[in-house]
């Protein structure tokens, strides 16, 4: 018996922020450091990793991870995985469960 060969994507986001609290700092007499004093705008970085491949597909962008920006993350993915039976694993994201995004996935990429 012939067993496919299935590749495993494991795929996850982060988002941050480029702002900090004020709080204590050094400085040489003299000198002035301006803080943020809001939150500014998010940062997230969506990553796909398999054990074939390690990390093969990255989509960095300035706001937070909305089901627009995560289909054009994955339309991307599914192009890199072309040729392929590949398997994604992902979290419980809301974005990751919307209609959009399930209508993305087939047989081989699932």
């Amino acid at each position: 018996m012939h067993c496919k060969q299935v590749e495993i994507v494991y795929v996850d986001e982060t988002s941050f922020n480029l702002w900090q609290t004020p709080s204590r700092v050094w400085l040489k007499p003299g000198m002035r450091v301006d803080m943020p004093n809001q939150r500014g705008r998010s940062i997230t970085m969506i990553g796909a990793v398999s054990t074939q491949r390690g990390l093969f597909h990255a989509h960095t962008f300035a706001e937070s991870n909305t089901t627009e920006t995560f289909v054009k993350f994955l339309t991307a993915l599914r192009q890199k995985c072309e040729g392929r039976d590949c398997v994604v694993v992902m979290d419980n994201l809301s974005v990751h469960k919307t209609a959009e995004v399930r209508q993305l996935f087939n047989k081989r990429f699932s």
